[in-house]
């Protein structure tokens, strides 16, 4: 741009990292259009895409905005497991499994936690249920973009125990960092009190007497309170007669 230019540009690049309306630029750039779900869809890619910016300190012509392609479906607000669309193209995002498991910080509200199923950190079904996403190939993708093997299929009960160091391990060079590990052991009791697994009930009843995050312990008490079972109602009427 400089040497286009013939001066130096003052500029700042921006991928995820800055407060920017990076959907509203996109679909004003010509990239994609605003879908129903409000994520943007690039023509022929879909919505897995990472949207990036370049701030620079002259104008530049516009393009043409994609007009949306969405068309009848409402595949997306209809598949939503917590109801968060309100309408197209506007999201409730307190309502929004990504939000209550990422950002919020707060005690999940009760009735929303059966929805929320056994996702831990985020949801795409919206995406996963966009046809705009659908393909019959499967597509290349980056091996450095590979799933950690031990963020695969993490054991859910080890999550309510996480020490410091082992936090610390366990969301190393991911984007689990933005979750606290009492934020992630809230996340687990939840998907664990939605598995219907009795064996989750020990590793639940020890987390209710030693965690020491009160937010955990209770949404741990809420988890032992969707099993039936002698074992599960014994701890919760003893925790609430110690408290």
């Amino acid at each position: 741009l400089s040497e286009l230019t013939g001066r130096p540009i003052l500029s700042r690049p921006c991928v995820d990292t800055a407060p920017l309306l990076e959907r509203e630029l996109a679909s004003a750039a010509g990239l994609g259009f605003i879908a129903k779900s409000t994520m943007t869809i690039i023509p022929a890619v879909g919505t897995y895409t990472l949207l990036g910016e370049l701030l620079v300190d002259f104008e530049l012509p516009a393009a043409e905005p994609t007009k949306s392609k969405c068309g009848q479906c409402t595949a997306c607000l209809d598949k939503c497991p917590t109801q968060a669309f309100v309408q197209p193209h506007v999201l409730v995002a307190r309502r929004c499994i990504s939000y209550l498991t990422i950002e919020s910080k707060a005690p999940i509200p009760k009735e929303l936690r059966k929805p929320i199923g056994n996702r831990i950190y985020g949801c795409d079904i919206c995406q996963e249920v966009c046809p705009f996403n659908a393909s019959s190939k499967p597509r290349p993708g980056d091996p450095s973009l590979a799933p950690f093997e031990h963020l695969e299929f993490p054991q859910l009960t080890a999550m309510l125990h996480l020490r410091s160091g082992e936090y610390r391990r366990f969301v190393k060079g991911t984007a689990l960092r933005r979750a606290s590990r009492a934020q992630l052991g809230r996340n687990a009791a939840i998907a664990l009190g939605n598995s219907g697994d009795e064996k989750a009930i020990p590793p639940l009843i020890q987390a209710l007497k030693n965690n020491t995050s009160a937010m955990v312990r209770g949404h741990v008490a809420w988890a032992l309170g969707q099993f039936k079972t002698p074992e599960a109602h014994a701890a919760l009427h003893q925790a609430m007669n110690t408290e």
